[in-house]
């Protein structure tokens, strides 16, 4: 029989959410990965084609 001090910690102790059990089992676990986003990918074109354009007017602009 747990004495009354071990049974008052337990009663006080916070219930986790289910988000915060999740949140922590993809933190732990190495195999379990957020699939990368393609909004990153189409970021990082949507970069790379500026500053092709932005070469190619430079240039443009200075006669080559």
């Amino acid at each position: 029989m747990p004495k009354f001090n071990e049974q008052r910690k337990t009663l006080d102790q916070k219930i986790p959410s289910d988000q915060e059990v999740w949140s922590a089992i993809r933190y732990l676990d190495i195999e379990v990965r957020e699939k990368p986003s393609p909004r990153n990918a189409l970021i990082a074109l949507g970069v790379l084609l500026l500053m092709i354009s932005a070469t190619f007017c430079l240039l443009r602009l200075c006669g080559l």
